[in-house]
């Protein structure tokens, strides 16, 4: 799934711009201008999608930017978590089990599936192959001009990768319906 929300930018007085998701209504921001409030929209997107994996939630899919809507990217660690609790609820499995798959403790994967805590790019990774899914990594320079297709990228890859521009993580199933060229 690609985790970019459209957005919608609404003037609310001379100095506030309001930010709202029409497939998060809970998530709603502002800033005193376009720029600041598209900054302040991808930590409000964050907080909204780490909300709805504690509170067990859906995490709706994005739907199609209409005409006028902005498109903001979910924070890439968050991406990657978000992704990881949709394939494991997908998955049927409990965390015991998941955990038994992965060679690891029911702690560590506890912990991968919490959105405040830090978890290393590859071990996100490596649960999602577990799970039959890809993560992939792309970065653009702006909402319509895309760079390359960086799959499974890990550790310091991922992180070169997102120091700059908007960032999109997909999973295979992106790849695999053909958006992206392997």
């Amino acid at each position: 799934m690609r985790f970019i929300y459209p957005a919608r930018l609404r003037r609310a007085g001379p100095d506030e711009i309001v930010v709202s998701f029409r497939d998060l209504p809970e998530c709603l921001t502002s800033g005193r201008d376009e720029a600041e409030a598209l900054t302040e929209a991808g930590d409000a997107l964050e907080e909204a999608i780490a909300g709805r994996i504690v509170d067990g939630e859906p995490i709706p899919r994005p739907s199609p930017r209409r005409a006028g809507e902005h498109r903001v990217a979910v924070p890439p660690t968050m991406a990657a978590k978000a992704a990881l609790v949709l394939a494991f609820r997908d998955s049927g499995l409990t965390r015991l089990t998941f955990a038994r798959r992965l060679g690891v403790d029911d702690k560590v994967v506890r912990r991968m599936l919490d959105p405040r805590h830090a978890t290393a790019a590859d071990r996100l990774h490596r649960a999602l192959r577990l799970l039959g899914r890809e993560l992939v990594v792309e970065s653009t320079l702006g909402p319509d001009r895309v760079f390359p297709l960086i799959s499974g990228a890990t550790g310091p890859a991922m992180r070169d990768l997102v120091g700059g521009g908007a960032q999109r993580l997909l999973d295979r199933e992106d790849v695999d319906r053909g958006v992206f060229p392997r």
